[in-house]
């Protein structure tokens, strides 16, 4: 999903089940290949990340559903015959609740809810109070352990020649998913994207409009507040050429 594990690439194995209009999906693998660490030709050494995720719920991705995923990360320590000097091993736990509800044919309202437990070190001490608690064999919260939550939700409408959709988004400053680790945090995002298609589909003009602030918190030195805009056109003037 967008909150968890999106479509990162993963060597392993995957079994996707979907009798009817349920759905079950679960998958193991590394994502991330060790790399030994070599200070003469100044390459930085990574750990091998493993990756589990599993889906299970009722519907189909395009219309009413709700799905529950669960997702864990952890870098294999024993991976590296010699630990890199300026390299911390990483792990992640994640939960999620996908879901789309459909209002007729033409409204969709569709979103989702995610939080993280997240570690930059797994080797730092040992954290014993640490709220909520949670199972030592799903995660074990340390000194650089962090607890955060995301969520995004679309509200839409698809008509013949025009579509629209409103779009919210807030990332915590502590939340991380475990399929983009560069994701920009702690933000607040509003647009709306509509799309208009003319001439039996030969005419088409889309765009998004909305406004992005971060440093929610307050803990950097300055909060930037963002206008976000583009527009696409795209014409089939004839059937060789197209604009």
């Amino acid at each position: 999903s967008e909150l968890s594990v999106g479509d990162l690439a993963v060597f392993g194995a995957g079994l996707n089940l979907t009798p009817g209009k349920f759905r079950f999906s679960v998958f193991a693998g590394t994502s991330q290949l060790a790399i030994e660490e070599d200070t003469v030709k100044k390459i930085q050494g990574i750990y091998a990340r493993k990756i589990y995720s599993a889906k299970i719920g009722v519907g189909h991705e395009d219309s009413s559903h709700v799905y529950l995923i669960a997702s864990k990360m952890q870098d294999d320590t024993l991976s590296l015959q010699r630990k890199p000097t300026a390299l911390m091993p990483q792990a992640g736990l994640l939960t999620s609740l996908d879901f789309r509800i459909n209002f007729g044919k033409r409204i969709y309202f569709k979103g989702e809810i995610a939080g993280s437990a997240y570690t930059r070190n797994t080797h730092a001490n040992e954290l014993p109070a640490f709220s909520p608690s949670l199972p030592n064999e799903l995660f074990v919260p340390k000194e650089s352990s962090r607890l955060d939550y995301a969520t995004v939700g679309s509200l839409g409408g698809d008509w013949k020649n025009f579509v629209i959709k409103t779009t919210g988004r807030y990332y915590g400053d502590g939340f991380v998913p475990l399929g983009y680790p560069f994701m920009q945090t702690d933000r607040l995002e509003v647009t709306i994207d509509p799309r208009v298609t003319l001439f039996k589909g030969r005419f088409m003009l889309s765009g998004s409009v909305g406004q992005r602030i971060n440093n929610l918190l307050g803990i950097r030195a300055a909060t930037t507040t963002q206008t976000l805009g583009a527009a696409n056109i795209s014409m089939q003037i004839t059937q060789q050429l197209s604009l």
